[in-house]
């Protein structure tokens, strides 16, 4: 009603299993990982998360963000979304797109929304696990998360490209950092921010 998009992430998340991190040692957690199993196996990690949101949320949802999508290869998986009557994935890294970061379609029906690569480490993903989270992040210091969300800003801006951030909620709630790109978000007119349904109509 506020709207947010769902898509689907996977039901059991496949390798979130971290003994390191309270959030994920829970051993229900499978230790397996999204790219090394069955189509079969895919197929169910994404059937039943889109049936579980689909009946308990009343949402159909219309797109994927795979697990671990920086260490996977997709495509095998967007045969299964095209058969879910998805739209699209956000599913490789910006730098390891054909694109470099611009929206294709890989396969008919499908289009990718590759995600931005850490402006200091293009091969890992921009969010918050890199840069907040693992071993204590690699840029947790003084002012370095925020520095760079403006430099990915100001790369954005100055090369009318596409920024598709990747942050987890409970790390960026209360940031002064994010508040401060959301602000910044809202104050910029050559700036356009929207789901990533309103982004494909767009096209």
């Amino acid at each position: 009603e506020d709207g947010h998009e769902i898509i689907n992430h996977s039901h059991t998340h496949p390798n979130l299993r971290n003994e390191a991190y309270e959030f994920a040692a829970s051993p229900e957690f499978t230790e397996r990982v999204f790219s090394g199993m069955s189509v079969d196996e895919q197929r169910e990690e994404i059937h039943q998360c889109h049936e579980a949101v689909r009946e308990h949320l009343g949402v159909v949802m219309e797109g994927c963000r795979l697990p671990h999508f920086g260490n996977l290869d997709p495509e095998k998986a967007y045969t299964l979304l095209k058969d879910l009557g998805y739209r699209f994935s956000s599913s490789i890294l910006a730098i390891l797109s054909p694109t470099l970061g611009a929206i294709y379609t890989p396969i008919a029906e499908i289009a990718e929304i590759p995600v931005a690569g850490c402006p200091q480490h293009p091969f890992v993903a921009f969010d918050t696990w890199h840069c907040l989270v693992k071993d204590g992040g690699r840029h947790g210091g003084e002012g370095e998360f925020s520095g760079l969300l403006s430099q990915a800003m100001d790369s954005c801006e100055g090369n009318g490209a596409l920024l598709n951030l990747y942050f987890d909620p409970k790390d960026v709630t209360g940031n002064p950092a994010f508040m401060a790109l959301l602000d910044r978000l809202v104050a910029t007119p050559s700036v356009t921010t929207g789901t990533y349904a309103e982004l494909l109509a767009r096209r």
